[in-house]
């Protein structure tokens, strides 16, 4: 993650383990939630001209932690169900995807189509982008890491 003699050593996961559960304040949320976007654009790729931005809301939704608006190209982070970077980055990731799908297939209606045949556990979209979140949460926590300057280098996850 950060670098590759680091990662092994056990205070070092300890702290891994630590950053990755612990409580983020409102502005660590928007600082993290910054970087895994960062993340997103220089290692997930780009696609279309309108970049998403990261919107904050209080509200507290029981089903989902995330949305992305299509209309407004936002991607909603609801601070209540994000306080841990865990699942901080997962969601940030996970609605990335569904911006790049938006934006590669240009169509919302296509998702409202697909979404008439499957529920929302099974809807095809939405499990890409929680297998790709999960692929991908591990490598953009150290780059996280490695932008808050508590590495000295990021050095990719290896799969």
């Amino acid at each position: 993650m950060c670098s590759q003699d680091s990662r092994w050593s056990p205070l070092f996961q300890l702290f891994l383990l630590y950053h990755w559960q612990r409580r983020l304040s409102d502005k660590e949320q928007e600082l993290h939630a910054h970087y895994t976007l960062m993340y997103c654009f220089e290692f997930l790729g780009e696609t279309g001209t309108k970049r998403p931005k990261i919107v904050f809301s209080d509200l507290e939704p029981e089903n989902f932690a995330a949305v992305f608006k299509v209309n407004n190209c936002e991607i909603v982070i609801y601070r209540s169900r994000n306080r841990r970077n865990a699942s901080l980055v997962n969601s940030v990731i996970h609605e990335f995807q569904h911006w790049q799908m938006f934006q590669t297939k240009n169509k919302s209606w296509e998702y409202d189509r697909i979404n008439q045949h499957f529920d929302y556990a099974s809807h095809p979209w939405e499990t890409l982008a929680r297998s790709l979140a999960n692929k991908y949460e591990r490598d953009a926590h150290g780059y996280i890491l490695y932008q808050l300057g508590y590495c000295s280098r990021f050095v990719r996850f290896k799969w």
